[in-house]
């Protein structure tokens, strides 16, 4: 079964966004990463990746979080080779993105900050440890192998795995649970609702403190005919309905008059 992802329209505050797809994206090296997707299909062993053209900036509170996003790639010839090659009950999919990736010190592995939807309870998140967070530069690899791969024009790409070493592709890349690092799972499968959390180095740096995790109020879903949204688009005011009515009213009234005359 083959599905379709619709239109990038995002809400009208999207215009004003920092981000923009583009030809790689970044891996949180400055401390503002972007946020991208990932669709993968295990058992055909192909992957979907695209930078959505926001950072994690613009989910920062002094920015005023995002109520709702809308994305498509219909317009997008990876997307549809993608779709070529797959079948939608193997797909898995996730957002992720590399907050702060910067050594915690000089020469140190440690890194600070990430981004990650999950279906998981937001217990199992807390059990993440600090040791375990730091792990998580992983994803770098995977960032690095798939930016060449990126047209400039959509942001996107798709690859077909070319063995277990393949760090092109998403299965391998980092896997379900950043790459066997994580007490949770970053997948979910269409039509699945996945929670959204910023995740970061807890105390004073010790292995076996738990991570700080800060919960976002909406989720994330992909549809099984494709939409990949944000929270829930807002609903008019009864205000609101009221108006247009009284202004399909007027125009009914309008065209009566037009065919009397």
């Amino acid at each position: 079964m083959q599905f379709q992802l619709k239109a990038i329209v995002a809400a009208a505050a999207l215009a004003g966004f920092a981000g923009s797809a583009g030809a790689a994206i970044d891996n949180g090296s400055t401390g503002n990463g972007s946020l991208f997707l990932n669709v993968y299909d295990s058992v055909a062993g192909v992957s979907f990746v695209k930078d959505l053209g926001i950072s994690v900036a613009d989910f920062a509170p002094t920015q005023g979080v995002p109520a709702y996003l809308n994305f498509d790639l219909s317009g997008d010839q990876d997307w549809t080779t993608f779709v070529s090659l797959t079948t939608a009950g193997n797909v898995a999919w996730n957002v992720v993105a590399l907050g702060d990736t910067r050594p915690v010190s000089p020469g140190s592995t440690a890194h600070q900050i990430y981004y990650s939807t999950t279906p998981d309870a937001v217990e199992t998140i807390d059990n993440t440890r600090n040791s375990q967070l730091k792990q998580f530069f992983i994803t770098n690899s995977y960032v690095q192998a798939v930016n060449p791969l990126l047209d400039a024009e959509n942001g996107s790409a798709v690859h077909v795995a070319e063995g277990s070493a393949d760090f092109s592709y998403f299965g391998f890349g980092f896997q379900d649970n950043w790459g066997g690092k994580a007490t949770f799972s970053s997948v979910g499968a269409l039509d699945a609702e996945l929670a959204f959390y910023k995740l970061s180095l807890g105390g004073t740096g010790a292995n076996l403190t738990n991570i700080v995790v800060t919960p976002y109020e909406q989720t994330w879903l992909l549809s099984s005919d494709g939409t990949l949204t944000y929270g829930v688009a807002a609903v008019p005011e009864p205000e609101t309905w009221a108006l247009l009515g009284l202004g399909l009213a007027g125009i009914g009234f309008a065209v009566r008059r037009r065919k009397t005359a």
